[in-house]
Formats: structure tokens, sequence, C-alpha cells
């Protein structure tokens, strides 16, 4: 119906069943998978998250690399705004944090968000370091996480909130003096990180493709090798010891994220998408 009334097909693809397969049953997998190479096939383009997406699309199912776009996840700047002293002051109160710097991580208690490697990487510190790990979220693997910091006995260097309303994480983003992403995958395009970056935070991050699409190791964030404890950890304590790289890298990083991943910018690309799509229904 799309090409009898010149209507162009710009789909969204952040996974596909051929990738989803591989980490969970899929019930009717064939039928879901037929119905989404046709789909894909009649989009006039396709919008992903990372080139590694992008590739695995084209390959798996024989699309013209051209046809599909990267758009990396992005923020609302209206919701990234500078957060009073007081409501800062009103927090780090209400959450009783006492240590002098706050490592912190945002998003949801899952395996592959690395928030157990977090945890033992940065234990080696606490005796040397005065920091405290702020972990805003929730999750399936939150009564892990627990478990896992009082084994550590380092209750009074962490708190964990629970779930926190999409509204007031920047407040929580505001009180923390370097932002993590303890691990991610090869495909992914992390929302926290955008997030971290339009808060003017320092981002420490790990070495995967997407991510290093979107940052750049000693301009707006320190990138580890993943799950390497000990270079996770270096980063963090090169971060603590020296302020005024915290500061440029949170500046480059909030300048980064509101010139290149915004959500107007985004809608800018698919709109000249859109155009020229129909131009080319137009001239046939």
């Amino acid at each position: 119906m799309s090409k009898l009334f010149k209507i162009p097909i710009i789909l969204e693809a952040n996974a596909t069943v051929f990738m989803e397969s591989h980490s969970r049953s899929i019930k009717l997998g064939f039928l879901i998978a037929w119905f989404e190479k046709i789909i894909f096939k009649h989009a006039d383009y396709i919008i992903t998250i990372s080139s590694h997406l992008q590739r695995t699309i084209s390959e798996h199912h024989d699309l013209s690399i051209g046809k599909i776009i990267v758009m990396s996840n992005a923020i609302d700047p209206e919701r990234f705004v500078d957060v009073s002293g007081e409501t800062q002051t009103g927090i780090i109160q209400r959450l009783q944090i006492r240590q002098k710097r706050i490592v912190g991580f945002v998003g949801a208690f899952v395996e592959w968000h690395g928030i157990s490697f977090m945890l033992d990487a940065l234990y080696s510190l606490l005796e040397s370091e005065d920091i405290h790990i702020l972990i805003v979220g929730d999750g399936p693997i939150r009564n892990e996480i627990e478990t896992q910091v009082d084994q550590l006995n380092i209750r009074n260097n962490v708190t964990i909130t629970g779930f926190v309303d999409a509204r007031k994480v920047p407040e929580y983003i505001s009180i923390m003096d370097i932002c993590t992403m303890p691990n991610s995958n090869a495909h992914g395009s992390p929302v926290k990180i955008f997030e971290y970056m339009a808060m003017g935070k320092p981002v420490v991050a790990p070495k995967y493709g997407p991510i290093m699409e979107v940052l750049t190791h000693g301009e707006d964030s320190l990138i580890f090798n993943p799950l390497d404890r000990d270079d996770f950890a270096d980063k963090i304590i090169e971060l603590i010891s020296d302020s005024k790289l915290r500061q440029q890298l949170g500046k480059r990083a909030r300048e980064t994220v509101f010139k290149k991943h915004t959500w107007d910018n985004h809608a800018v690309e698919i709109s000249q998408l859109y155009h020229s799509a129909r131009q080319h229904y137009d001239s046939k």
C-alpha cells in the first residue's frame, strides 16, 4: 500500500530476531523472522543505533548498507538543565552521603550493565579514596547486588536508590563527580551515556564500538578495556585526583551531546530521509 500511494516507510530497528534468538527463546521465531525479512526488505530506510547493528542487518537480510542509517540514542535538551545547589545539597543529605567524591551509575539492574563488576573494581579503592558509590535504579538482579554490598561490607560507602522517576534522574546525576557505564555490549547505544554527557559529567565507559562512536577518550571521557577491573579502577583514580580533568571532560561531553545527539537533530535527519524517498517515488 505504501508503494501504491507513494508513502515512504522509515523503520526503526534496535535489534533483530536473529540477534534476540541467541539470548532467549522466541515463540514462533521462524514466523516472526519471515515477517521481519519482508518488512525490512520493503522499508525505504531502516534507522538503527550502531554501526554493528547496521552491518548485522545488512548481512543477515542481504540489504544495501546504504538504506540502513545509524542514529545513536539522544537526549531532549530541555530535560537537562542546571540543578540548583540547594537541590543538590538536599539530595546528598537525604541519602546521607558523607564521602567527598561520588561515583555514580544510572540504569536497570541487569547482568550486562556490569554493576557487580563495578562494585568489585571499586572495592579496592575504598580504603585509600574518600568515595561514595551511588547506584540509581532497580531491576531483576537488585537482590544479588544488595547481597554483594553486604558481603563486601561496604554498606557505608554505597547507596542504592531504587526506582527513580525519569524526570528526577538529572538531579541525581548532578551530584555525581564521576559517571560510569561499567559494561555494555557490541551493538547497544546506552541512553545513560547521553544523559551523563548532557549534565556535563566526566564519563568512564568500556571500549565497545557503539560507545566509541559517541565518546572520544581523553576529550569527553575516559575509556577502559571491557571487564578489566584494574583499568576501570585506574580511570576512576585518574579522575578523582584531577579536578581540572573532570571539568574539561564534562564540559566537552555536554558540548558534544548538545551539538550532535539531540532528538531534534534526529527529527531533522528523518525528515530529510522522508523527502528523499518521496522524491524518488515522484520521479518514477
